[in-house]
């Protein structure tokens, strides 16, 4: 499973690399738009039911900004914790 997020600028660029290589060695690849936290809890709880899969992160430049929002996503309490 790609995650990503589809609105940052580089998201194409990876899933464009991505897929390419999926081709390349017979693979399937299957992008997960992620925008938010509830995006990423349902696609890792439905990535999580299909056996022999492999997750790519890709990196998100806006990931800063979003600090609040995975520290909620990991139960995190204080920016210790995380």
């Amino acid at each position: 499973m790609f995650v990503a997020n589809p609105k940052t600028t580089t998201y194409r660029y990876y899933l464009a690399e991505a897929e390419a290589d999926a081709r390349a060695q017979a693979l399937e690849l299957v992008p997960a738009a992620i925008e938010s936290v509830s995006d990423l809890q349902s696609s890792i709880a439905a990535f999580a039911r299909e056996p022999g899969g492999a997750l790519i992160v890709v990196p998100d430049l806006t990931s800063p900004r979003r600090r609040g929002d995975r520290m909620r996503m990991y139960g995190a309490t204080s920016p210790r914790s995380v």
